[in-house]
């Protein structure tokens, strides 16, 4: 095993040769032996699997699995340079100020085209640059590669990086990874990460990972969770776990009063997309009591859990409320209904010319998005309507439908 002292000379000397030999994109060396180190304990796993990929000429951009597309490595039969050589080179010359366009770059692109066999230099890299920028490279790098091997590392940048756009790439190249193993460790980043946008990438990552079981951890996850942008991630993510049970701790929660109002308004965007049933008294006291983004996300998540049964309810608010923007809410939750008593009534709305111009005009623009095709007679009628709003509603209905 050859010395620290003689690879950051060997990494010097190349730097050196590429630096007076050219500064164009396309320089050719010989491999170099042995390699810049620097990735963590699973380097030598990470360098075994991507040296497999290359020799058995599948790339490190599509799925390990499927055997497509170019090698990704300079050339399976020896005449690339080794990745860790490279990495060493390139975070030498970073260090020493050479030309990132001239140098730099040329070497990022020449370790970017060994695909999978790059692996082991992109893992050095984001292990032991001291330069942020290439350590952010080096997340994004290891991501676009998909591969599982690199999970281990990206993990260890997005709990201990020192700064945190790096540890923020990292958390969201896990995501790009996707897989039962990035799953894990999303999970472990949601958990225990004190950065909020690292907890944001990973609930957005885990959307793609996710399975059934995961589903009470995330819940809980949900409940504790204080950013919005984070529950806006787990929102996404619960809904493709499926979960039975997830429905009826949410609407506890809502019982309870254990959210502020904006996990208030993403615990109902969560039961209108699981659509499984809860009690409507829960719903119809968000709406009642509930500020705006709550109240609206109530009558979207009636009106998607209790289907038909919720049109009375909706009927009400529309009727016994004062505030306009809540009652055209309530028309645009019934239009969700389909055909029906929902959107008769939305129809006896548009017409009614006593009803305030606005609501009718909403009624108009819903009945168009809902089945618009259907009421050509209703916007043919309205046509001569002396109403400015609801004219305009009408030639952007009659403008939609009749393409």
């Amino acid at each position: 095993m050859e010395g620290r002292t003689a690879r950051v000379r060997r990494a010097l000397l190349l730097v050196a040769a590429l630096a007076l030999a050219s500064m164009t994109l396309f320089v050719a060396f010989g491999r170099g032996p042995g390699g810049w180190t620097g990735g963590g304990e699973d380097q030598g796993e990470e360098e075994a699997d991507a040296g497999r990929s290359a020799s058995s000429g599948r790339s490190g951009v599509s799925d390990p699995a499927a055997g497509e597309g170019h090698a990704g490595s300079s050339d399976p039969g020896g005449g690339g340079r080794d990745s860790r050589d490279l990495a060493g080179a390139i975070d030498v010359a970073t260090a020493a100020g050479l030309d990132w366009q001239g140098v730099v770059l040329p070497l990022l692109l020449e370790l970017r085209g060994q695909g999978a066999a790059g692996l082991p230099g992109w893992t050095a890299l984001l292990g032991a640059s001291s330069d942020v920028r290439l350590r952010r490279v080096a997340a994004e790098e290891i991501g676009r590669l998909g591969r599982e091997e690199g999970i281990a590392s990206l993990a260890r940048a997005a709990s201990g990086d020192a700064d945190e756009a790096v540890r923020v790439a990292s958390a969201a190249a896990i995501g790009t990874i996707g897989g039962r193993r990035a799953a894990g460790e999303l999970a472990r980043l949601l958990a225990s990460s004190p950065d909020e946008w690292v907890r944001v990438e990973a609930a957005g990552g885990l959307a793609r990972s996710v399975a059934p079981e995961d589903g009470p951890v995330l819940v809980d996850l949900f409940l504790a969770e204080p950013q919005d942008g984070v529950r806006a991630g787990l929102v996404a993510a619960i809904a493709r776990t499926g979960d039975a049970d997830a429905a009826r701790r949410l609407a506890g929660a809502l019982a309870e009063g254990r959210l502020d109002p904006t996990g208030r308004m993403r615990a109902l965007e969560l039961l209108a997309r699981l659509g499984a049933p809860v009690p409507v008294e829960v719903l119809l006291a968000e709406i009642r009591g509930g500020p705006p983004i709550v109240q609206r996300a109530a009558l979207d998540a009636l009106a998607a859990v209790a289907r038909e049964e919720s049109y009375p309810h909706l009927r009400g608010v529309y009727e016994s409320e004062r505030d306009l923007e809540l009652r055209t809410w309530a028309l645009e939750a019934m239009s969700r209904l389909g055909p029906g008593p929902a959107a008769d009534h939305l129809e006896r709305v548009a017409r009614d010319a006593g009803a305030p111009p606005e609501l009718r005009a909403a009624a108009v623009l819903f009945l168009s998005n809902s089945q618009g095709s259907a009421y050509l007679p209703l916007y043919e009628e309205l046509s001569v309507d002396s109403t400015p709003e609801v004219l305009r509603s009408v030639a952007r209905s009659c403008a939609e439908t009749c393409r």
